[in-house]
Parts: structure tokens; sequence; C-alpha cells
């Protein structure tokens, strides 16, 4: 058998020999010095519920932050570690907020036009690979000069800080940076990046200590693997051809490579054509419209503790783990590695599902995850590697670990399973009757006018880049359990739709996949009045956002014919989604939709949720989250100027006003808004809408939210709980591991006088538990309301959640049953003042200046 080194030529010759006719050699050939891997960015839909999500998932705490409250007004990255892994979050504000700034990104080589072809592309894609090297830019023009392509040249960011950027494969970039300072504080980040420290710091850590490699996926591996060779001087490490690590049916070819230390590992990928089914390298290649990062493998210093950690959070919004190979696996393996491992690791292996391998040196523990984000495409391996200890080539003193140790698990077969942005509001005069009278002189009566029968909210959909990461953070954020899916598993090769549910609260998430396996597929959309190009430009200008809030009626087509010929600005017909399920849309402001749900058979309201959906079934669901909350009380939006847009509601809908509030009524003394409240007949839907007041002392929150979402939209989604002290107490324990904060709790003197205000009410224990919780207390004549409010939920400051409980109000209805009124306990008139100076406290702090070193 002829042994082959091809590391003792430029590669010109390259071909696959192998892994068992492969010898490797280390030349130390780099063209540079490469002393590791620096971070991971990943670019996402909305950076903060992305970070959350891998926070919790991965056991790795938030350290730093580059968003509006450090001066970025450009885009919102966050920073996650854990020993010396780093993976950023980046995701763009809009740019009239950018272009309104002198500030500029932390990240300078941040394009907004880049990132949204790149978004639209891939979805959530790694699109940097960040190495730490001894001049960055010595690394930059040594690249070039060898064949690499340019991506940005060097920038020097201050405090001896260089960055630079060449193209590695598809549209990532390999990420040159440097510290020219003699001992460059690893602790922070990057300068522009303010450190974040929260109780999470101690509560999240599963182990996880190190990046091994991080894999690409190519069309063809040659001129990959040839180009990054020629232009770093890395050394061929590995290589693994189908006939080593394919299957019967599927197969793909593998090299990599390394740096001088082999402490950065890049293999690539090709598919292998020809076999029976399509290789998992191509269904990547096609979901990822090209080539892109397919894994990181992260090293743990103990992978079944890191392992436990990360199975307790599956179930609750983490990443889920592939399946576990057979029994007999297990069985072999006492014979293969029973003089590595004990009877106890090796049954541990069992029951975690770890693969296990070796190669003559050491010995290698290996898991995959399933893909992290809606599109089949990106995952994670957690491992550890075991023996190959040698003594550092720098330091006789320090023992270190050698690079690749028990190989890449070779023997292992892979299964990898497989709106423009401008107002669209019709223009309606304003009827003569309709104006602002305030608080006090509103009276408020029920005409039952209604042009159609409303019977309730139905669900509300977001949005976003990843439904995925977004849908799991808002699972564990809320208490509300992955219900139902519709996606790629279902037959949807148009979007993934995954829906939340909570007593009658209904929340989906939706995102598009790729184009060009829609074109190849004759499945079609579960939600048909999806729209690719809508979507794009909808998310381009607002980011994470509502959509469409969904009503189910009596008759969805003869709402929608009703609502258009009053004046409604048609969205969708009516489409017969079948099992007697109708949907149709009309604009409701901005780029938000007001879609009708109708179930012409009483069978069809047994569906889990639409037709096209399926149950979301594990073993977790069994006890699922719920954290008490039942319902979505209101859905309140903010646009330019209120009375046209409540004119052009009421109008098509017939619903009558049922609140009102000026800015003499819930201002501060520095800003304020103007708000009115439509009701549908039995008053279980509710829609405030608000506007800013102009020329106070500060901008109005709601002209900063108009800025930064591009437009009007949803401002906040009320939710109310049947206790609102235990639901609090839930979101409360999660604030700090991936759930939602809330804004500041007023002060000590509001709850002194709340024993006066509602002392009737609310026992002096209730009074404590509000005072503890943050909670605002209000009333009306009727009765008793109890609120709190998250900050943004999103990278922006402009959507968040409202948690509510009413008390009192209660009546019977026609039949004798009791049910609550809507609306009682008002809507918070008396704590509105409240919280606009929590909102103007908050919104300071978005507004610091970059301070430059």
């Amino acid at each position: 058998m002829t042994m082959e080194n091809r590391n003792s030529n430029n590669g010109e010759n390259f071909k696959l020999v192998g892994s068992s006719k492969f010898v490797r050699t280390n030349p130390k050939s780099d063209r540079f010095t490469v002393k590791r891997f620096h971070h991971v960015e990943f670019w996402c839909g909305d950076a903060t519920n992305t970070a959350r999500r891998f926070s919790r998932a991965l056991g790795m705490p938030m350290v730093a932050k580059s968003d509006l409250s450090t001066g970025n007004f450009t885009h919102a990255s966050y920073l996650l570690r854990s020993g010396e892994v780093q993976f950023l979050f980046t995701a763009p504000y809009s740019p009239s907020i950018a272009t309104d700034s002198t500030s500029s990104a932390s990240i300078p080589t941040f394009d907004r036009s880049t990132f949204l072809s790149f978004s639209a592309a891939h979805g959530l894609a790694v699109r940097a690979v960040a190495v730490e090297v001894e001049d960055a830019e010595f690394a930059f023009s040594t690249s070039v000069a060898h064949g690499a392509t340019p991506s940005s040249p060097p920038i020097t960011l201050g405090d001896g800080i260089v960055i630079s950027e060449v193209c590695l494969y598809g549209d990532v970039v390999f990420r040159y940076i440097s510290y020219k300072a003699q001992e460059p504080d690893h602790s922070g980040f990057l300068p522009g990046f303010v450190t974040v420290s929260t109780e999470s710091d101690k509560l999240l850590d599963f182990g996880i200590r190190g990046i091994d490699h991080a894999a690409g996926n190519v069309p063809e591996l040659q001129p990959a693997f040839l180009y990054v060779k020629k232009f770093t001087g890395f050394h061929e490490f590995a290589e693994f051809t189908t006939e080593e690590v394919g299957t019967s049916d599927s197969g793909f070819n593998s090299a990599v490579l390394a740096n001088n230390k082999e402490s950065v590992l890049i293999p690539i990928n090709e598919p292998v054509y020809g076999t029976k089914w399509r290789s998992q390298i191509q269904t990547f290649l096609e979901h990822n419209e090209g080539p892109g990062v397919q894994h990181l493998a992260l090293i743990s210093d103990d992978i079944f503790r890191t392992l436990k950690e990360i199975k307790k959070q599956s179930g609750k919004g983490g990443f889920e783990l592939m399946g576990a190979p057979p029994p007999t696996y297990y069985k072999n393996l006492r014979k293969r590695a029973g003089d590595v491992l004990s009877e106890t690791q090796i049954n541990k292996c069992e029951e975690f599902g770890v693969l296990v391998d070796r190669d003559h040196e050491g010995t290698l523990l290996q898991i995959l995850t399933k893909p992290l984000g809606d599109r089949p495409t990106l995952f994670m391996e957690i491992i550890q590697r075991v023996g190959c200890m040698r003594k550092d080539d720098d330091d006789d003193e320090v023992v270190q670990q050698k690079g690749g140790c028990g190989g890449f698990g070779k023997e292992k077969k892979m299964t990898i399973n497989n709106g423009n942005g401008q107002n669209t509001t019709r223009s309606t005069t304003v009827e003569e009757d309709l104006k602002l009278v305030g608080f006090s002189n509103f009276v408020r009566t029920n005409p039952k006018s209604d042009r159609f029968t409303v019977k309730r909210f139905h669900h509300v959909e977001f949005w976003c880049g990843d439904a995925t990461n977004t849908a799991l953070r808002f699972s564990w954020g809320l208490g509300m359990p992955l219900l139902a899916k519709s996606d790629l598993s279902t037959g949807n090769s148009t979007h993934a739709s995954y829906l939340l549910r909570s007593g009658e609260l209904n929340f989906l998430f939706t995102a598009p996949y790729s184009s060009a396996i829609s074109t190849h597929q004759t499945s079609s959309a579960s939600i048909p009045t999806f729209d690719r190009s809508t979507f794009l430009s909808f998310f381009a200008a607002h980011g994470l956002a509502v959509r469409a809030v969904a009503l189910e009626v009596e008759d969805a087509e003869f709402a929608f014919a009703t609502s258009v010929a009053n004046g409604a600005m048609p969205s969708s017909p009516p489409i017969n989604l079948g099992d007697g399920v109708v949907i149709a849309e009309v604009r409701l402001y901005g780029d938000v939709v007001l879609r009708y749900v109708s179930y012409k058979v009483e069978s069809s309201q047994n569906l889990v949720f639409l037709p096209g959906f399926e149950s979301v079934l594990t073993a977790e669901s069994d006890q699922p989250l719920d954290y008490g909350i039942r319902r979505l009380d209101h859905a309140v939006g903010n646009v330019p100027e209120l009375l046209p847009a409540v004119s052009y509601v009421k109008k098509f809908t017939g619903f009558h006003e049922f609140a009102e509030f000026t800015a003499e009524d819930v201002g501060t003394s520095e800003s304020g808004l103007n708000s009115k409240m439509l009701a549908n007949n039995n008053e279980t839907v509710l829609i405030p809408m608000n506007e800013p007041v102009h020329g106070t002392k500060r901008k109005s929150q709601i002209q900063t939210f108009l800025e930064h979402n591009e437009g009007p939209g949803i401002q906040h989604l009320a939710l109310a709980s049947e206790d609102i002290f235990g639901t609090l107490r839930e979101m409360r324990k999660r604030s700090g591991l991936g759930g939602f904060e809330f804004m500041p709790s007023p002060p000590p003197t509001y709850y002194k006088n709340l024993k006066n205000r509602a002392g009737d009410v609310l026992t002096e224990t209730q009074i404590q538990e509000c005072e503890e919780l943050g909670v605002l207390v209000d009333r009306d004549d009727q009765g008793t309301l109890l609120q709190i409010f998250t900050k943004p939920i999103g990278d922006r400051p402009t959507i968040f959640i409202e948690i509510i409980q009413r008390v009192g109000c209660m009546v019977k209805d026609d039949k004798g049953k009791l049910y609550q009124k809507g609306g009682c306990g008002g809507f918070g008139k008396g704590n509105i003042s409240e919280l606009f100076k929590c909102v103007e406290e908050y919104e300071k702090t978005l507004l610091k200046t970059k301070v430059v070193t």
C-alpha cells in the first residue's frame, strides 16, 4: 500500500487518497502567525432573541453588547462566551436611525445591503470565522498576494486592535484580529462593546471551553481546498472519502486544513453525486443557496455534564440532539474502547447517545445537534478529546492537547436529516363626529355596530429572521409550549411556521425557506397568504414584528367582502384551506394585516391549528410550560396620525369606540401620546391605537417607535394572566437565562400610596407582592387592573409585551354564564405616566454617544 504525503508540495496535484493512505505531517507552512479561533459571528434576523436562545441552550452567558444603548445605531451585536468560545450575533437597525446618528458600527465591516442579501439567501448562518493573528494587516496583505479575494482591508478599531477580512467560501469571510498591545486583554471583546454582567454569569456554564473546528460545505472540494491552502499556507491535516464515511445510499468527501499550532482546524466537505439518495451536503447547499459553514465543533471539558445540561433545556427552547445509534453500537464499543473508557463511561455514552471514535493517538467522544434554525443547514457538534497530551512548542512548562486528537469521527456515518415598508393604510376623510375629547369627557357606549360577527382573537403572527430560535425563546420566556408546526418535515417548503399556545393565546412565528427549495417542490405554504418578496421588504423595514392580527369570525368571506365594501384595503381575498377553514386579509395599518379566520364545519375546530399544521409531540410536552397566561387582551398599534387610522378601521369593521386618552391624561412633563381604542360587540377584541404628540421637551416614545419601525406597527400585546404574581415569578426566574426583562419598577412612594388607592381590593400581602415584582395597579368604576411591561423583546426599541390581570366586572351572558367584561379596570390611565417615565429613562440609555478612545 502506497502512503501519500501531500504537504510536501503546494497541492497542485491535489486528489483524495482516503484516510488509510493519508500521512499527516506538519511542515509549519503558515504564511502568517495564526494563534487561535477568536470568535464566530452569526448574522440573524433578530440578534436579541437568537443570542438568548443560544445562551440558554449552550450555557454561554452574554458578556458584551454593542447596540443602541452603547451608541451603535447601525447594528445590534451581542457576545456570548464560555471558556474560549465566543459567539457574536448581529442584526441591523433601521437605516433611518443609522443615518440620523453620527455614531458608527462597532464592527466596521458590517454593511446593511450585504446583510439583507445574505439573510435572504441563507437565513440564520455564520458570516465570519475570526482568528486571532499576530498582525492583521500583514495577514491580509499576504493572503491577498496569494490569491485571497479581499472583503475588507485592515481597519484600526482603537486600543491597538486591527480587523481585516478575506473571503473564505460562499458568503463566509475569514476575519483576522490582532492586538498590537504587548499583553492584550481578552476579558473584553472589541472597542465599542460594553461589558454585560448578569446573574446568568454564575448560572450558565455547561462546560463548553473551546472551538475545535469550523466545517464548511462547498460544491467542489478541490478548488475550495486549494484556494484556502494557498492564501493561508495551512497544511492538510486529515481527509476522508465517501467510501470511508458515506452510507450505501449517499456520501461526501472531506479534507481538513490546519495552522502550524493545529489549534485552528477547517474541514471542507463536498457532496458525492450519483448515489441512491441526494447527499446531505447537496441538501445543505440547496437550502443554504450555496457554500457555508455546516457545523461548529465545541469542546467540552466534561461531555456528559454538558449533555445533561443541554438535554435539560431541549424541551424548554434549547437544542435537540440527533437520535442515538442502536444498542448494538454500544455492545461493540466495549471491545473498541474498553481500554480507554470505564464501564460507567460507556453506559453514559449509551444514555446520552454519544459516539466514540479513536485514532492511533487518542479518543474522540462526539454528538450532533439537530439543525439550529428553520433550514436543515447549520448544526453544532459537542466533543471531548481524550489523550494526546504534549508540551507546548514555545513553553516546556505548558502541557496541552494536540489538535484533532482522536480524529474526526471517521467511523461515524453521519445522518443529518435531512409589504414594501411603506404605510399602506388608505387615506380617508375623518368622520365629522370623530375627535379626541379626553378620558374625563369620554362616555362609553356599546351600539353593537359590528358589520360582521367577530368572536375572538384567533392568533398573532410574527415575521422573523429565524422562526425556530424566536419561537423557542418566546416559549421559554412566556411559558407557552410549542404545539404545532408547518415546515419541511410537514411538506411545507415555502416557510417555517411554529405555533405556541397558552390557554386561548396563540403566537405564530414564520420565516421563509430558500427560494431555490420552494421552486423545486410542489408542496404549498400552509399560510397561502405568505409571500417571500413581501416578507423580505417587511423584515428589512421592521425587523422582528407582528405581521398579522387574526380574528375568528363567523364567515371570513363575508367579513372580507363587507370590509372592502366599506373602505378596507384588501391584502388577500378569501382562501379555502380545506376542512371548512377559510382565511382572508385586509390592511390594518402600515404593513400589518387584519386576518379573518372562519370554520364552516364544527369538526374543523378540532384541528390543532390550521390545515397543513401538525401537532408537536415530545416527551417534555407531557408536562408543558405553563406560567398562567391565558389569552390576548388587546393589541396596540402606533400610527403617525390617530384620527384617520381610527376612522379607517372603525368604518370597515363597525367597531365602536371603547376608551380614549390624551397627552393631558397620560403624558409626562417631557413627552406624551394620544390614544383611542376600538372594540367589537362583545368587547373581547380590543384594538387601541396611539399617535405621538409633537412639540414636547423630548421626542415622544411613539415617534421613537415609528422611526425605528420605519412606519406604523404593533407596539405591544397585552397578555391576560389568571395569576399575575405566579406568572411574573416564573418569567423573572428566566430573565437572566434567555427570557424577557422587565421595565424598572416605580419608586417606593408609588406603593405607599397604593394602599390608599386599592386597599379595599388588594390585601396587604398582595400589595407587598406588587412592590416585590414591580406590578402597577389601576382601577376604574367597575374593576381593578394589575399590569407590568417587558423591555423591548427584540433588537429594536419597538415591540414589547404587557402582562395583566383584571379583577372584578363579572356579569352573566344571555345564557346565564358568568364572564368578565372586556377592559375591566381600564387600561392603566393612572399608570401610563409612570410607564412613560420608565420608557423615557430606558430610551435615555439608548441615546448614549460612542466615546472614541
